[in-house]
């Protein structure tokens, strides 16, 4: 797994050389295509054939819609479901990353500290889609 993250913080740097102190990887996107979309939405996960527990993942604006409670495009409605952008530790997401839940995700593997750190920064700057 740390060879995924290497490998995405390098493809970050084809597009700008992103390092991981740079604000940009707290943004959604990046987040979303790095860690979401290839490790949550296979078809037996979080994708749209299968939607486990419910939960699209499928593309960057359903997931972010399915996550935090609102649209892209929706700066007024606040932040919920998943998210928790006071305390994000103890968000649902972070709780299911983390594996404190009974039900750990992803299922398969456990994403590394700096994956999980990474999204949780993201819910700390305020979970914006951005």
């Amino acid at each position: 797994m740390k060879y995924l993250l290497g490998a995405a913080l390098a493809l970050g740097c084809v597009a700008g050389c992103a390092s991981p102190s740079d604000p940009v990887l707290d943004h959604w996107h990046y987040a979303y295509a790095t860690i979401i979309a290839p490790r949550c939405t296979t078809s037996a996960c979080h994708s749209k054939l299968s939607e486990a527990g419910r939960l699209d993942l499928s593309d960057d604006a359903t997931a972010y819609r399915e996550l935090t409670g609102r649209a892209c495009d929706d700066t007024t409605t606040a932040v919920a479901g998943y998210v928790d952008t006071t305390d994000p530790a103890a968000s649902r997401l972070s709780e299911l990353l983390r594996r404190q839940a009974p039900t750990g995700m992803p299922p398969a593997e456990k994403l590394v500290d700096d994956e999980i750190s990474l999204i949780e920064d993201w819910m700390r700057g305020g979970a914006l889609c951005d």
